[in-house]
């Protein structure tokens, strides 16, 4: 029996073939409107939590479950204060169109950023060095002497957050190179 030589794929040469390389286009020139995602299911659970575990801790335990009970207390006070947020204002929209940028100040903070791009220094992801309170990447845009972060758990998914990483360092490359 003959056995099959699987086909091997060829390595593209390295030499100039004569013909000239056709750049790709830095902005394909589509605007880009990505909404971002509050998290009312996770103000709900500790103010939930909050409530009920902090409430029997204060009615019946000693000193130390009061203290630990009126801490948990504070904390569901304090979701149930961001679930409201969450449902009084919209949680922001990231709009690159052109020139003109649209950035959210925070989650559910309010009215958006406008800024044309020539605003904004830095656009980059925090992987490593995240703080042990939020999820991971953050978005961190620079602009206009500020950094503003945005971490993962804001967006649909990591899809979106590279998207607007992209679309605003494609004009800071664009504006370096220039």
């Amino acid at each position: 029996m003959a056995s099959k030589a699987k086909p091997t794929a060829t390595k593209p040469s390295n030499e100039p073939s004569g013909e000239p390389v056709k750049a790709k286009p830095v902005d394909d020139g589509k605007p880009i409107n990505i909404t971002m995602l509050h998290g009312r299911g996770r103000h709900i659970g500790w103010v939930l939590f909050g409530g009920i575990a902090g409430g029997v801790l204060l009615w019946r335990f000693g000193a130390i479950g009061q203290v630990l009970g009126a801490i948990l207390v504070a904390i569901g006070l304090q979701q149930s204060y961001r679930l409201i947020q969450t449902l009084m204002r919209s949680p922001g929209t990231f709009r690159v169109d052109g020139d003109a940028v649209q950035l959210p100040i925070g989650l559910c903070a309010g009215p958006e950023l406008k800024l044309q791009r020539e605003q904004i220094d830095h656009v980059f992801f925090l992987r490593r060095s995240v703080p042990w309170t939020q999820a991971g990447p953050l978005l961190i845009v620079e602009a206009q002497g500020k950094s503003y972060s945005f971490p993962r758990d804001w967006f649909s998914s990591d899809s979106d957050q590279r998207r607007v990483e992209t679309a605003l360092n494609r004009q800071l490359r664009r504006n370096a190179v220039a």
